[in-house]
């Protein structure tokens, strides 16, 4: 079973779901929360989250592999000068 610390030395992220509201997230490796233990197995990383849309706690946590849009959120795209 994967845990939080094969998560992140695999640089894999963490997909944290709403089972009420279906809300997601994903985590990357280095913005996974600091006190979620390194041993702490992933799907036991459920008990410290509650959903920011119901307020639900019934929430599953998995391991997931980097999205393939991950560079979207650069500000330039490469050759593009400042504006």
């Amino acid at each position: 079973m994967d845990t939080i610390a094969d998560i992140k030395k695999r640089q894999l992220w963490l997909e944290v779901r709403c089972r009420r509201c279906t809300r997601s997230t994903l985590f990357p490796s280095r913005n996974i929360p600091k006190r979620l233990p390194g041993d702490l197995p992933v799907p036991m990383a459920a008990a410290f989250f509650r959903c920011s849309g119901c307020c639900g706690k019934r929430i599953t946590c998995r391991v997931a592999n980097p999205p393939k849009e991950a560079g979207r959120f650069q500000a330039y795209k490469k050759g593009q000068k400042d504006r």
